[in-house]
Formats: C-alpha cells, structure tokens, sequence
C-alpha cells in the first residue's frame, strides 16, 4: 500500500469493546492465529478511496510499496467504520488491521469498557496484568473521556486565546465609543456641562 495509513493490531474483542461497527464481512476471531493465512480488516475511508464500488472483503492487499514474488499479500475479511485515532479535530485517516496474533508488538494499549467509574479501576487492572506477567510495565491508566480531551487541547487553548482578544477588543471598542459620546462639542472637556449648569442658573434667577 502505497498511501499513508495507521495500521492496528487489535484482538478479536476490540471491535466490539469500542463500539466500531462492522459494514460487511468479518471482524477477526481466535481462528486468526500465527498459523492461519494472513488476514486484515479495513475502514469504509479505504473501501470508499481504494474500491469504489467494488467489494472489498475477499480481495488481496500488500503493505509493500511495489510488490513482487516475496511479498506477503493479505485477505480483506472485514470492512468496518472509520474512527478518529490521531485526533477529534482530525477527519478519519484510511485504517488497516491485522490480527495481533498475525503481528504480535512489544508495545500494546489495553481497552476496558466498564459500568463502573474509571477511577476505580487502576488497582484492579495492574493487580490483574501483574498477574498475567509480572515483568509487564505499564505505562499509564486513563478514562476515554481524558484521551479525548487531550486531543483537543490545543484548539481548545487557540479558541481560548481568540476568545481573551475578542474580549479586550470589544473592551476597548466600548471604551473608545464612550469617549466620543462624553466629548463635548467644540472639543473643550468639562465646557459643555459648565455652561449648562450656567443655562440652568440663569433660568431659575429669571424666574
């Protein structure tokens, strides 16, 4: 594949733990081992920018750039939603999945979905990958809800910024429009109010 993608690794139970749903075909399943013939699912961005209208699921993809005898080509067994991975503010990117049994990594992200706080889990989850490997580090345990709105926080803050010059903007615009409304005519200050407080007198002794 020639274009740039974000290439996961999920388990069988990603898909269904993040709610992505399926458009066609299948998600992966345990039958998706080291041994089994290399599979992958891709997003609706790919199957819209690479196969039209065609169907992808049972098509054949390479992640070399120009393929030959030696490369590995892998089967499109399932075509799911697009998701926003590298940001809210960033519209989905084509995506391609490969079981993490197909193409195991040192490095992982462990999803849990919970009816219970967040919070609450930390001292649950390293109990229980302690468990699994003690030699297991992990790196960090955050809700959903932070992910997101650290990838947002750099607008948020230019939104922010915008906003605080906006606001002395309109300061200063409402400081300058009084100013011209309290300048008396002729340009004199104060001589407006004194010689209509001079009027004023002069009508009350006429009286």
């Amino acid at each position: 594949m020639a274009r740039r993608s974000y290439t996961g690794r999920p388990d069988p139970g990603y898909f269904r733990v993040m709610r992505i749903p399926l458009r066609s075909g299948r998600v992966f399943s345990d039958a998706d081992r080291e041994d089994a013939p290399p599979v992958v699912v891709i997003n609706e961005t790919l199957a819209r920018q690479s196969f039209k209208d065609q169907d992808p699921v049972g098509q054949r993809i390479s992640f070399d750039r120009i393929p030959d005898s030696t490369s590995v080509w892998y089967t499109i067994v399932g075509v799911v939603g697009s998701e926003r991975q590298a940001s809210l503010a960033i519209e989905p990117r084509i995506e391609v999945f490969t079981p993490f049994a197909q193409t195991p990594n040192e490095y992982m992200t462990l999803m849990l979905r919970s009816s219970v706080p967040p919070a609450t889990l930390g001292t649950s989850v390293r109990q229980l990958v302690r468990e699994l490997d003690p030699e297991l580090a992990i790196v960090s345990i955050d809700p959903m809800e932070a992910l997101w709105s650290r990838s947002v926080a750099s607008q948020r803050f230019f939104m922010t910024l915008l906003l605080a010059f906006a606001s002395v903007g309109l300061a200063l615009a409402i400081v300058g429009v009084y100013g011209v409304i309290a300048q008396p005519p002729g340009g004199a200050p104060g001589r407006w109010g004194s010689e209509s407080r001079s009027a004023r007198g002069r009508l009350m002794c006429s009286g």
